[in-house]
């Protein structure tokens, strides 16, 4: 191999070593701006203000934006945007399997008045004028909700609000376990779960559709 030759492949070698390496620094430096935009988003209020319209059937419809997440950027806000997947056991510690997470915040607003089945006659106290009624009132307040009424003679007013928030994930888990509790193999299960921190909500159905494409 004369000299003139080796000079040229060792050009050639060292162009081509130090445009992958460009290469490689480009895409690193993309993904550490794709994280950092990632990170501002989840850090964001405004991502989570969802917008409503009315579909076709007259009803209200909440649509938000998905925000994508990295997994290293999953573990880093897991302290606080992401503390309620502990509650589901199927997550791994390090969000492995985590495919999704949901949260939504709605409410049920009470304000009925109804007629009571029995007239009742009430006796005005002793010292009270002839056109007093009595009423009797109620309430019950905690953390999510909050009842309260009047009962009156011939009605009963109720007031009520109700908060529902509900927390979901979809993860998936190897179908069969292997040696330890934690060790699985074999193909991929998908598990969709929901719960809501407010003791009043029992969901007792939900639905999730994976819908695969062929390959």
């Amino acid at each position: 191999m004369n000299i003139r030759l080796a000079i040229t492949i060792t050009v050639l070698l060292l162009l081509i070593g130090g445009g992958i390496t460009i290469e490689v620094l480009r895409r690193e430096n993309a993904v550490l701006r794709q994280e950092k935009e990632q990170l501002v988003k989840a850090a964001s209020d405004s991502g989570r203000i969802a917008r409503t319209y009315i579909n076709l059937y007259g009803q209200a419809v909440s649509k938000n934006n998905v925000l994508e997440l990295t997994h290293r950027n999953a573990r880093a806000i897991q302290a606080q945007e992401l503390a309620f997947t502990r509650l589901f056991e199927g997550v791994k510690k390090n969000l492995k399997n985590l495919e999704t997470a949901f949260r939504s915040q709605s409410e049920v607003l009470i304000k009925l008045k109804l007629k009571n089945s029995d007239t009742l006659i009430v006796q005005p106290h002793a010292d009270a004028p002839a056109d007093t009624i009595t009423a009797t009132h109620f309430s019950y307040g905690d953390n999510y909700n909050i009842i309260q009424g009047l009962v009156l003679s011939d009605t009963t007013q109720l007031d009520g609000y109700i908060a529902v928030p509900i927390d979901g994930v979809n993860y998936w888990q190897r179908k069969h376990k292997f040696i330890f509790k934690n060790w699985r193999i074999g193909k991929k299960q998908y598990f969709s779960e929901m719960t809501s921190p407010n003791p009043w909500v029992h969901i007792t159905q939900h639905e999730f559709i994976n819908i695969g494409r062929k390959k």
